[in-house]
């Protein structure tokens, strides 16, 4: 697997692609966390877009 970090944005982890080294898994997968502050700590979300079916 291959990651390239991506720019940075604000309130964001750092984003990164993903391509894997498996020919059955073609493209491009981005991976997204954001962090928020909530009324008990801290919400983490995360977002993985262009996951190959």
């Amino acid at each position: 697997m291959q990651h390239t970090y991506l720019e940075p944005r604000p309130n964001e982890l750092p984003r990164h692609t993903d391509v894997f080294d498996d020919p059955n898994l073609p493209g491009r997968m981005v991976t997204t966390a954001t962090l928020a502050v909530v009324s008990r700590g801290t919400e983490l979300k995360v977002v993985q877009e262009g996951i190959p079916d």
